[in-house]
């Protein structure tokens, strides 16, 4: 039985996926198993469907289609989400499986990602939601004991690179698409949080990626549209309002910030017209915010974009489904 799955969403440079399999078939542990979920137009060029599980999306899937895809083929109760571009190390799953297995609060980890581009880069080890609705990555100095990062309080994995335990997975739903891709990550996070499951840091897993290059196409508004970046923001805002995420902010310091998240987020963009339509999408994800009764039910289909996909994941794997039935029968 496979203990850890990997999910390697694929919609972009074939290099990058490229690298990514090669350094995850050269050192992936025992009783893993390696998904590449991809649009339907993809060919595999290397012959590797003896080592690596495609499972194909539509043709204009976003990376939380094809992350929602992956954990719903996956078999294992650990699943690893990373993106094309990164590269591992052997061992760098190791820890992470093991703070798994033994506490089962612990809904998910985050790796330690480092530059690949630049060695001075502070490495990057989750995300964490501030007052306000603010989003901030965080960094580590290179010279910081294990021990102090493991201790960092985040609110959960970066987009880019996780580890989730799939049951908490399917009770929250996945990722929601609806948040779009910027705030897909924040989401989830918080959603595991209000579920009673904690996220912390595993130093001891390291992950090499481009980083740089990430974060600039995120500063620049090619992690989604416009319009999903202002309703994803607000919707996120709204629906977690109540729950006290960064202890060190009250309720109504984060209510007072909120007003200067949003102009941020608009001004940010000014004179370009995506500032009227963040504008326009936090409005919205202020209404859908307050119209929702019950913001932690399974999303079953998505209100934006093309992507239609079901996140209300089965509690186990297809295989033991089948099993438990035919041992009832």
């Amino acid at each position: 039985m496979n203990r850890l799955s990997i999910i390697v969403p694929h919609g972009g440079d074939p290099s990058a996926l490229e690298e990514t399999l090669v350094s995850v078939l050269e050192n992936r542990p025992a009783a893993c198993e390696v998904l590449v979920t991809c649009r339907e137009d993809y060919h595999d060029p290397y012959a590797l469907d003896d080592e690596v599980r495609f499972v194909r999306v539509r043709k204009r899937a976003d990376w939380l289609a094809m992350a929602n895809a992956g954990v719903k083929s996956a078999t294992a109760p650990v699943v690893h989400l990373l993106h094309a571009g990164a590269t591992v190390r052997r061992g760098w799953c190791d820890a992470a499986l093991a703070v798994m297995q033994c506490n089962r609060g612990i809904g998910s980890l985050s790796p330690m990602i480092l530059d690949a581009a630049d060695d001075r880069t502070p490495p990057t080890v989750g995300l964490r939601y501030g007052a306000g609705g603010s989003r901030k990555f965080v960094q580590v100095s290179r010279d910081e004991s294990d021990t102090n990062v493991s201790r960092m309080p985040i609110t959960g994995p970066i987009c880019w690179a996780g580890f989730y335990r799939r049951e908490s997975l399917c009770q929250v739903g996945g990722w929601d698409p609806r948040v779009g891709p910027l705030m897909a990550d924040v989401d989830l996070s918080l959603s595991l949080i209000r579920h009673g499951l904690q996220s912390r840091v595993e130093p001891a897993s390291k992950i090499v990626a481009p980083m740089s290059h990430w974060l600039r196409q995120m500063h620049r508004g090619q992690l989604g549209s416009a319009w999903q970046t202002g309703f994803g923001s607000e919707l996120v805002y709204r629906r977690h309002h109540a729950l006290h995420v960064d202890h060190a902010h009250s309720r109504w310091r984060h209510t007072l910030a909120h007003p200067l998240v949003v102009m941020t987020n608009i001004v940010s963009q000014v004179p370009s017209t995506r500032a009227l339509t963040i504008a326009l999408g936090h409005l919205a994800g202020r209404l859908a915010g307050t119209a929702s009764a019950s913001p932690l039910e399974p999303v079953t289909e998505t209100a934006l974009g093309e992507e239609a996909i079901t996140l209300s994941f089965p509690a186990t794997p297809p295989t033991r489904r089948a099993a438990q039935r035919r041992r009832a029968g």
